[in-house]
């Protein structure tokens, strides 16, 4: 990003509007003291209680139980039925103490299916994304008949669309009607998958993509230049999908708006239509632009858009986030903070005390990654 000259003593400016960057040493600092290491173990029969535990405290309103029971999850932990060509059952442990598992079905037919249970004190630090990935290393490589690691999530579970796009998995379909919201109307569910070509050209490892947007709120600030018609109340709401991202914007007097473009580095470059209120001799515009992403002093990302028509007309706006949208919905959903999961609900949940137990058995890990914290969005 380039620098375009200095506001004030150790604040940056970036196409003229001021972000104030963090040193060096205070990254290096946070880094370490919230680095966090990620490990799969295999599943024993001494987890089975945990298990089942696991599974009942981690369901929420998008997020109904696997239904494992005693004494079945034992036997088949015994059987070796959860390390087996066709099933696969991993525990997730995050400094040594367990924070969830994750099971993968149904390798035998090519499909390897992922539930995941992830408690939400892990989310948004990475830890849902190493451990997808760590899935495609150990899975992809132990078995040649595997060609596609799949999930699905909740239309509303934001944290975990998050997770499977920052793992290279990409969405693949919108099943309609098939869950439920918190009030019990039909709700979607979204499918995602990391095919094998993906994970022999690391795709699933790949650092360097910029920004997430997805699931992410702006409120407009400020308009730099241009016409002011329409920017009162504007704000935005984004959805990305690897480097593709669509949003859909509106206020007081804009109905309706949709941009769609694709994100490189810390620029979006894009195509939008929008309508006014018909009230107000509405009229349908298109045009194009681009947003380049930036971070402020509080951690928060902020916009600088700049757009054209089609008639010519053109401005520079200033777009700051609001809110993350999986915090708006978990309030409205009765849920203080859904986590990611596979499953078509699959999420995870506080232990009641508020801490997470730790009386899972440690045996030895079979993979195992040291995490830096995620890019805060």
């Amino acid at each position: 990003m380039a620098r375009t000259g200095v506001a004030s003593k150790g604040v940056e400016t970036y196409d003229g509007v001021n972000a104030s960057p963090v040193s060096d040493l205070a990254r290096e600092g946070a880094l370490m003291s919230q680095q966090r290491e990620v490990r799969l173990r295999v599943l024993t029969i001494d987890d089975a209680e945990w298990i089942v535990r696991t599974d009942a405290e981690t369901t929420t309103a998008w997020a109904s139980p696997i239904g494992f029971e005693m004494p079945a999850v034992a036997e088949e932990l015994v059987a070796g039925d959860w390390a087996s060509a066709d099933r696969w059952g991993w525990a997730i442990m995050v400094n040594g103490t367990p924070v969830g598992f994750v099971i993968v079905t149904g390798m035998a037919s090519g499909d390897g299916r992922i539930q995941i249970r992830v408690r939400p004190s892990q989310r948004g630090q990475g830890v849902g994304r190493e451990v997808l990935r760590q899935l495609a290393d150990h899975h992809f490589a132990d078995n040649d008949n595997l060609q596609r690691l799949v999930g699905l999530t909740h239309e509303r579970n934001l944290a975990m669309q998050r997770a499977f796009n920052a793992a290279g998995f990409r969405m693949e379909a919108r099943h309609r009607d098939a869950a439920t919201d918190a009030m019990g109307a039909p709700a979607a569910t979204w499918g995602y998958a990391l095919t094998r070509r993906d994970w022999t050209m690391r795709r699933h490892r790949m650092d360097d993509l910029g920004y997430d947007l997805h699931g992410l709120a702006f409120d407009m600030e400020e308009v730099l230049d241009g016409p002011r018609v329409g920017s009162r109340g504007l704000t935005f709401e984004f959805w990305q999908d690897g480097a593709r991202v669509t949003a859909d914007f509106r206020s007081q007097l804009l109905s309706d708006g949709e941009l769609a473009g694709i994100l490189v580095d810390d620029v979006l470059h894009y195509h939008y239509v929008q309508s006014f209120d018909p009230a107000m001799d509405g009229e349908l515009i298109n045009g194009q632009g681009r947003l380049r992403v930036q971070r402020m002093a509080d951690n928060r990302l902020q916009l600088i858009n700049e757009w054209v028509d089609t008639d010519g007309r053109n401005g520079r706006t200033v777009l700051v986030q609001a809110s993350r949208l999986d915090d708006e919905l978990a309030a409205r959903a009765g849920d203080e903070d859904p986590a990611g999961g596979g499953d078509p609900n699959a999420t995870g949940a506080d232990d009641h005390d508020g801490t997470a137990r730790s009386d899972s058995p440690s045996d030895a890990d079979t993979a195992v990654a040291t995490v830096p914290p995620a890019k805060a969005s």
